[in-house]
This record gives structure tokens, sequence and C-alpha cells, in this order.
């Protein structure tokens, strides 16, 4: 039995085509369940009503099965871009533009571009420009063009990177002349490496995760949608466009005019007088709410202003002279 186990927790075999098929096999179950918090793909209204617990282990295991399929991807196709094409003419000309400081350079610039365009003050600077009246929808649709490919080469940069750092390391540490045809595959035979390993491979993955992680608040920033609530009670009265904080305290909702946990006007409503409950989606686009564009133009009189009031007024009254004339 004891055989058995070690050879389970064996890397070489534990990642083999066996144990693989039963892991994925495991998850696509899991992610095809109803009412599983841990399915891949749910409504943002469905993730509104998520307990702490459940939004929190969602968030781990969503975050645990991206790094870990981007981190070996990029090691993978790394492995090969060093085997297949170390040989060909292109790659020896990109590799001799590399170099130390060359690879410094591009990251600090990197970093800080990217920095620089997540600072609040500059967002907000940003919002008012493409906002402004001289501003055009193409202008906005071509600057969120530019930065979703910058977006795109940061990503690109650093996984390559990190791919070709961990391959290095696997590379050095295989102190016992492990026959292989990719570095990629010494990653499955690491129990048999140098015991260092991992405390190189665990530090880069950590600044790897740590250079991407500013992606998100820029991504962001260029668009995203938030999920407000429209209460309305048994006894006919209606909160309306509130923010849901938490669905469950003291067996009720807790509802707010922000996402803002300081604000203060905050609504605890137990959930036994609630009637039902509407969703409304809101679209944002550098922190400006964009209406879709499916929204209809209709309005109606009583959404008129006073002016207006008073020139459809005199037009209804000329008309009738018109007609009674």
């Amino acid at each position: 039995m004891w055989d058995v186990w070690e050879a389970l927790i064996t890397p070489s075999i534990g990642f083999s085509g066996f144990i693989g098929a039963i892991i994925i096999a495991v998850v696509t179950t899991v992610a095809k369940i109803k009412n599983n918090p841990f399915r891949l793909f749910i409504s943002l209204e469905e993730a509104q009503y998520m307990s702490g617990w459940s939004s929190l282990f969602r968030t781990i295991y969503l975050s645990f099965l991206t790094i870990l399929g981007i981190s070996l991807y990029s090691i993978f196709v790394t492995s090969l871009i060093e085997h297949e094409f170390k040989h060909v003419w292109q790659y020896k000309v990109v590799m001799s533009w590399i170099s130390p400081t060359s690879f410094l350079t591009t990251t600090v610039n990197l970093v800080l571009f990217i920095v620089f365009f997540n600072r609040k003050s500059i967002q907000r600077k940003l919002s008012e420009l493409l906002y402004s009246p001289r501003s055009t929808r193409r202008r906005r649709s071509v600057f969120i063009i530019v930065m979703m490919l910058f977006i795109l080469v940061y990503c690109l940069f650093f996984s390559l990177m990190y791919g070709f750092f961990i391959n290095e390391i696997l590379t050095r540490a295989n102190t016992a002349k492990i026959d292989y045809s990719h570095s990629f595959l010494l990653l499955f035979r690491i129990d048999q490496l140098n015991h260092s390993v991992l405390a190189e491979i665990i530090p880069v993955t950590i600044c790897y995760c740590v250079a991407i992680l500013p992606i998100r608040k820029l991504s962001r920033f260029l668009g995203h949608s938030e999920v407000v609530v429209n209460i309305t009670l048994k006894s006919g009265e209606v909160f309306d466009k509130k923010y849901l904080l938490n669905s469950n305290v003291d067996d009720g909702v807790l509802i707010c005019d922000s996402l803002n946990i300081s604000d203060q006007n905050k609504y605890l409503i137990p959930k036994k007088n609630i009637e039902y409950i509407r969703f409304e989606t809101t679209y944002y686009s550098f922190d400006k709410e964009v209406a879709p564009r499916y929204s209809s133009t209709l309005v109606t009189p009583s959404e008129f202003k006073d002016n207006e009031i008073a020139l459809l007024r005199s037009i209804i009254r000329t008309t009738n002279r018109k007609n009674e004339g």
C-alpha cells in the first residue's frame, strides 16, 4: 500500500496521463455541478449572493488554476523555443539583442509604465480627457486597443522571461545528469534534481505573480461592470440602485449607496420582508458609466425639464389654434 502511495506522490507519476486524466475529470465535473461556487463561469448576480467563505475559496481556486496554467504553458513554450529553434538564425538574432542591461531596462520601463497608469490621479485625468467635449467614442476605442496591446506585450514579456528562468534553473539543477528531450520534462522529475531547486523556483514564481497582478487594476480601469439591486419590500417600499455588501447578515441583506464599506448610508433589510429583488448591470469605462447601445432612448413626459414642458405646451396650444381656425 505504501509503495502505491509513494508512486502516486512521485511527480513523474503524479503528472502522468493517468493521474492527469483523473484531475481533469474531477475539475470538469466540479465545474458543471449546479449551485457550485467552484464553477468556472457564474453570473455576476449569483456572485453577489455568495457567502464570504465561498467567495474566498473561489478566488483562491481560480487564481491557482490561472497561475498554474499560465506558468506551465510558459515553461513548456520556452523549453520548445530553446530546443527546437536554438539553431535558427532568427533565434540567434533575437538572443544577440538580449543582454542583462537590455533585460533590466525593458523590465523597469514596463513596470514603471503600468505603475504610472495605475495611479488614481493619472486615471482621473485620463478619464476627464477622454470624456471631454472634444473627445470622441473612436478616440476612446483606439486608446483601449492600444492599452490592450500593451497589456498583451507586458504579459508575453514576463511570461517568456519566467519560462526561460525556470528552464535555466531546472537545467542547472540536473546534477544527476538525467536524460531529457526538453528541459520542461525535468519539472516532472523534480524530486530527482538538486534539492535547492525549489528554493530558486518559488521566489521566481512569486516575483512573476507580483509582476502580473497590476494588470487586473489597469484592465478594470479600461472597462468593467457592476451589479446593483432594486429591492421591493412586501410593504411596497422600494430601494433602487443599491449595492449589495453582504447577502447574509443576521438573516438579512446589507445594502449601501456605494461599494465603499465606510459609507454611512447602509440598510439592513430582513429577508422575510423582501417581496422580490431585481438586478441591473451597470457598465463602466475609464471609471465613467457607459449606457449600453441597446438601451432605449425614449423619454417620457415625466422626465421633461421645466423649459421643455413649457415648450411642449406652447406647441400644443399653437397646434390647437390652427386646428380650430
